[in-house]
């Protein structure tokens, strides 16, 4: 299974001594620079800055590139950052069963019927093994 994450897990299960369960469920986590970027070079020294480095040392975490700049803009929007929508252009772009988020914003657009459906505390339809959308929403 594929999975796309957003900055929040990293912070939050670093700040509470659990980082490691996102290895120990996904086994293999995507994510994308400005993710990378937010948790350890705008969080340096903070929780997650130094569980995120050694996860992508590992290889237990990969970042990877949006290479469809127009999903990105697509996916905008007046309560979606530039940032939020890239996540989920790349969750959308490598086919991820599962957006990892805590941003309101980014779960609104991932639940939307736009391919991807995103865990998070009391989203009953995450859990679901026969999640499926449609991806031709955004065109891919």
């Amino acid at each position: 299974m594929t999975v796309a994450a957003d900055s929040g897990p990293f912070i939050h299960l670093a700040i509470v001594g659990q980082f490691l369960l996102l290895k120990r469920y996904f086994h293999k986590l995507l994510i994308i620079a400005q993710v990378y970027d937010e948790v350890v070079a705008k969080g340096k020294g903070m929780s997650g800055d130094p569980e995120l480095r050694q996860a992508v040392r590992d290889g237990w975490v990969a970042v990877e590139p949006v290479t469809d700049p127009a999903l990105v803009q697509r996916l905008t929007a007046p309560n979606i950052s530039e940032t939020d929508a890239a996540v989920v252009a790349c969750a959308l772009e490598k086919r991820a069963s599962l957006l990892l988020a805590d941003d309101s914003g980014v779960r609104e657009l991932a639940e939307g019927g736009k391919g991807v459906a995103s865990l998070f505390q009391g989203n009953e339809k995450a859990r679901s093994p026969d999640l499926s959308f449609p991806r031709e929403a955004m065109g891919i």
